[in-house]
């Protein structure tokens, strides 16, 4: 399912798709960059990591997590993220949308949320998350990588 949200960074709103086949939340080079040069990305210090793409094709970039973001009148902190040059495409995946129960009404046209954690400092259940995330990610494409070989 895809549909269109609009987040909120530092008061400049950004477009993303709203993408439960994705793994993890994809940030264009627009918002990456406006993100770094306002010190709200935290690098995880990582080398670049394989991640596949929704056709399949594996490519590698480097996990970060969004210091902060708003999501209508939900605020998200430690949001895990990556980005690869030339993305022009915002996919908000289950990183994010985990945390969240998401409600969406055809009929009527809306998108209800209701944040499930608190805000706040990153606590031990969401590292685990963003560790698993990443391994899940890492798994996924692997197993695509055997099939397409064998």
């Amino acid at each position: 399912m895809v549909l269109q949200i609009i987040f909120d960074f530092l008061n400049k709103k950004f477009k993303f798709k709203f993408d439960t086949g994705a793994d993890v939340v994809l940030i264009s080079d627009e918002i990456f960059s406006f993100l770094k040069n306002n010190l709200q990305l935290i690098s995880l210090d990582l080398d670049s990591i394989p991640f596949l793409s929704a056709s399949g094709d594996p490519f590698y970039a480097q996990p970060y997590l969004i210091k902060k973001l708003k999501i209508g009148e939900i605020y998200k902190y430690n949001v895990f993220c990556t980005n690869y040059d030339g993305s022009k495409i915002n996919l908000l995946g289950q990183t994010l949308l985990s945390d969240f129960k998401i409600l969406i009404e055809d009929k009527k046209n809306t998108l209800t949320q209701k944040k499930i954690k608190k805000s706040g400092k990153l606590s031990q259940n969401e590292m685990d998350s963003a560790l698993v995330g990443l391994l899940m990610s890492i798994s996924n494409f692997f197993k695509k990588l055997f099939f397409m070989i064998f």
